[in-house]
């Protein structure tokens, strides 16, 4: 799956990139989520996501967003939005 950036640019997806990215956000937010909660989001953006070619990487913060909610990692959010904000 190929991830088009707000600048226009593609590139190839990258979990370890989406785990790092919630990994420092969650220390950030001093919430920190344990590897296999990690594995267990990331497994459920790769299953919304499934069979597309191509994702915006704002839909992958939208989605990342709502799997953190749904799982009651409030805390975590704001810093991942904050965290996602200042890579782009």
């Amino acid at each position: 799956m190929k991830i088009v950036r707000k600048s226009g640019a593609v590139e190839e997806f990258s979990a370890e990139q989406l785990i790092n990215s919630l990994a420092d956000a969650s220390d950030e937010a001093n919430e920190p989520l344990p590897m296999s909660d990690i594995n267990r989001l990331v497994a459920g953006f790769a299953e919304i996501a499934e069979g597309k070619e191509r994702i915006a990487s704002y839909q992958v913060k939208i989605i990342m967003t709502g799997l953190l909610y749904t799982k009651g990692y409030y805390g975590v959010i704001d810093k991942y939005l904050t965290y996602t904000r200042k890579r782009l």
